[in-house]
């Protein structure tokens, strides 16, 4: 399902980012893989792809550098 979402690389590291369901699919969070930095996890109940998308862009993609 995730295989089409885009997800911009860690605004602290430039590392990959990936999404990650929790707790049986029931949450999910965008990470990074190199530093660990994450968003909050938000619920994942009944998600589509473009809603995980959605998601990737309000938590993940519009982040600023610091």
């Amino acid at each position: 399902m995730t295989d089409n979402i885009t997800i911009k690389p860690c605004p602290c590291c430039g590392g990959e980012a990936r999404v990650q369901f929790e707790v049986y699919g029931t949450w999910m969070r965008i990470y990074c893989v190199d530093c660990g930095l994450s968003t909050m996890s938000v619920p994942a109940s009944q998600f589509d792809e473009a809603r995980v998308q959605q998601l990737a862009d309000e938590l993940w993609n519009k982040r600023h550098k610091a």
